[in-house]
């Protein structure tokens, strides 16, 4: 197994709407410039390795930022060279570009510690932040 490395991050599928997997898993994002997601399975204390979603085109380093909607999916941003939030979607297992965001014409670069957010409205929209680091940028995306 390739070691985890920056950016590596652990999130517990504790939402999801499998009831065969919901609360059973938690994914872990390998980081160190790869696009390897890990599953840890809670109740056998065991790691699968490499599981296999598609495509895998993002690479996850430093800088890139995650969340999680509490239910089948998890979004996150790479910081690398492109300005896209990715959806990587549990119960389907496939990743794809929802957006595209724009940094180089605000602060030159992507930084270190741009943070990501899910949030779900009271009146139940569903909305993602991105706060940009060294900037006072915030987006706000809303989700359909």
């Amino acid at each position: 197994m390739t070691p985890r490395g920056v950016a590596c991050n652990m999130r517990w599928i504790n939402g999801n709407t499998n009831v065969n997997t919901k609360g059973k898993y938690m994914l872990m994002v390998r980081g160190g410039n790869t696009n390897v997601l890990d599953l840890f399975d809670i109740s056998r204390n065991y790691v699968e390795l490499s599981i296999i979603y598609s495509p895998k085109t993002a690479l996850i380093t430093t800088g890139s930022s995650f969340t999680y909607n509490s239910e089948d999916i998890f979004y996150y941003t790479t910081s690398v060279a492109n300005d896209f939030i990715y959806v990587y979607g549990v119960n389907i297992n496939t990743m794809q570009v929802v957006a595209i965001y724009q940094t180089t014409a605000v602060q030159g670069t992507v930084h270190i510690g741009d943070f990501l957010a899910f949030v779900k409205s009271p009146d139940n929209f569903k909305f993602l932040y991105l706060a940009l680091n060294t900037s006072r940028v915030l987006y706000k995306l809303q989700i359909l």
